[in-house]
């Protein structure tokens, strides 16, 4: 297959430009790609900022709505109370109202539209939650279904970091969603002023979720973040909320051991066992006794390390402690009352023991809760849920400020990478049109040279630029100069004469043959002088042939000046010349002229040794 220079450049330059458009358009494509990813992140990251504020709006008004059914509030904390749900709601439905605006605008993956409509269904639901007392775990299951869809959002968005970093918000969330249960179930216990074992683990289990929350949110969250938050919840203003959590884990254990000590001594216990030995008198039974004794000594006395007891507290302990050993004491005392023969009914009337200051006892005990204000508690909890909100404005702010920072950094990667590769497509443009005008160049030097060729007719080349086709064009000029050199050389060696550059006998025949020709047509006259010089041979001979040859040019220039422009002068021998004079038009013009031509040469000729010789014509 034959490529022809032009086909050459054809493809080159079009595999040039397809090999720019194809890597311009991979390379923005992929920016394309990225900046549409953070676009939807960016819409991603907004709906979810929605439904965090969503939840915190909930959370605050579902703590306040089960608050305001307690029978313990005093009129003005109801009113306050009223006031600040009344807002709590304003806020709910502005956010609510707020949240569907951004999902209007917003596309919903196709994937989550369900989950999406179960959410705002949900959503809708919400007056008529508002007007049921037991309202609290359909408010906690509205903020847990807003937290799964915020969940089921993040793998939506394309950037891992970003993925890890909102996850690491979701999981603070969590944790404060966890806090604000923790606040209403501690509300709940504090305003029912009981403690059961069933409300103590769920407590327990929302202080675990939260730790657990926080751990993960401490792994996944911006590290000056967590830092943050870290120190913020274990801060001195925090103080507070610690203390009433760890009264409440006391008077939880202080309730795990009362039910102990009423194991202890109860009718299955110490006072079955002593009644037993009084009826049967069987040593089991008083050594039942005395091993329930022990352990519940050993019970009232680790009531008694229970930190923050009242006096009240103090003393049923010690009503407690007389009682027991009241029991214990009267062992003994039926020991000797059986020796005596007394029966068992006058053996129980003389060891009877009241046990109704132990009872009272029991119930001033299980009476721990009333020292803890619920305000204070309300207040304390507040402030630790407000602090871990802060700390997620503050990865929001974060995340909005990446997001940002990441899109601007798309925008100016575009637009420089436009600006680049336009001034790539406009180089490629340049240099195609630079190799197209030089490629027109090289065929039209071509064209030229292949003509002079066929024709025979050799001229220069036009030396018009300094570039490898200028170079060609120089270097054939430089071949044609020397060639046209060789040739005048050649020329001169058969028409001149070597010594003096005249013409020589066969160059003179043929210019004699044209001036015969020229006059004849013209009807003019022409002269023929045969000039030979005399003493030429004696100066060759005497003074070397270098003094002769010096004095034949010396001849030769003196009779070029003597003639006209028109005539011809050659020289056909050693010392022999001759001179044509055409257009002639009186005799005495040939006079005048072989006059001077004897003048000329009778004039002494100098030669290169200084030395001064004369012939003559």
């Amino acid at each position: 297959m034959r490529i022809t220079l032009r086909g050459l450049q054809t493809l080159t330059i079009t595999l040039a430009i397809i090999l720019l458009v194809g890597t311009s358009y991979f390379v923005f494509r992929n920016w394309v790609s990225q900046y549409e990813g953070y676009l939807q992140a960016e819409r991603h990251l907004q709906l979810i900022q929605q439904l965090i504020h969503l939840n915190a709006v909930l959370a605050e008004e579902r703590g306040l709505h089960a608050v305001q059914f307690s029978h313990y509030l005093s009129a003005k904390a109801r009113t306050d109370l009223k006031a600040r749900l009344q807002q709590a709601r304003t806020q709910t439905d502005q956010q609510i109202k707020a949240l569907h605006n951004a999902s209007t605008a917003y596309p919903i993956p196709t994937e989550l539209r369900p989950a999406w409509r179960q959410l705002q269904d949900l959503l809708k639901r919400l007056p008529q939650l508002r007007h049921h007392r037991s309202a609290f775990d359909a408010y906690s299951d509205l903020i847990h279904q807003a937290i799964i869809f915020q969940q089921r959002l993040v793998p939506y968005i394309r950037s891992v970091h970003l993925q890890q970093d909102i996850q690491g918000l979701i999981a603070l969330e969590q944790a404060r969603e966890q806090a604000g249960q923790e606040r209403g179930l501690v509300m709940h216990i504090l305003l029912a002023r009981q403690l059961d074992a069933h409300r103590f683990f769920e407590l327990a289990g929302h202080i675990n979720q939260q730790k657990l929350f926080l751990d993960q949110f401490e792994l996944m969250g911006e590290s000056s973040i967590t830092h943050w938050m870290m120190q913020a919840l274990r801060s001195p203003a925090l103080a507070d909320f610690y203390k009433v959590r760890g009264q409440l884990h006391s008077l939880f254990d202080l309730q795990q051991q009362l039910n102990t000590l009423l194991n202890h001594v109860g009718y299955t216990g110490l006072i079955h066992h002593f009644k037993n030995y009084l009826l049967r008198n069987d040593p089991n039974d008083y050594a039942a006794v005395v091993a329930l004794y022990q352990n519940t000594m050993m019970t009232l006395e680790a009531l008694r390390k229970t930190p923050g007891l009242t006096p009240a507290q103090q003393a049923a302990l010690d009503t407690l402690e007389q009682t027991f050993s009241a029991y214990y004491a009267a062992l003994d005392r039926i020991k000797q009352l059986r020796k005596q023969g007394l029966t068992v009914q006058e053996i129980d009337r003389r060891v009877k023991i009241d046990d109704r200051p132990a009872i009272h006892a029991i119930q001033t005990l299980r009476q721990v809760l009333i020292h803890i204000p619920p305000e204070t508690w309300w207040q304390v909890a507040t402030r630790r849920i407000n602090l871990i909100s802060q700390g997620m404005a503050k990865l929001m702010q974060d995340l909005n400020k990446e997001l940002f920072e990441a899109l601007d950094a798309l925008q100016n990667r575009l637009i420089k990478g436009i600006g680049f590769y336009s001034v790539l497509f406009l180089l490629l443009l340049f240099s195609a049109t630079y190799t197209i005008w030089r490629m027109n160049r090289l065929v039209s030097l071509i064209k030229q040279l292949t003509t002079m060729v066929h024709q025979h007719q050799y001229s220069a080349l036009e030396e018009d630029t300094q570039d490898e086709i200028g170079h060609l064009a120089k270097t054939f000029n430089a071949l044609l100069h020397e060639r046209t050199q060789h040739e005048e050389r050649i020329w001169k060696q058969s028409h001149l004469d070597a010594l003096t550059q005249l013409p020589n006998r066969a160059y003179l025949l043929n210019l004699l043959d044209f001036v015969l020709k020229d006059a004849r047509r013209n009807r003019e006259q022409v002269a023929v002088l045969f000039i030979d010089l005399d003493g030429f041979k004696l100066v060759n001979d005497t003074e070397g042939h270098r003094a002769g040859d010096a004095l034949l040019e010396t001849i030769a220039q003196r009779l070029k000046q003597i003639l006209r422009q028109n005539d011809i002068l050659a020289r056909i021998g050693g010392d022999e010349f001759v001179i044509v004079l055409p257009h002639i038009h009186d005799e005495r013009q040939i006079e005048n002229v072989v006059k001077k031509i004897i003048a000329a040469a009778a004039q002494p000729v100098r030669l290169d040794n200084g030395k001064l010789v004369n012939v003559s014509a």
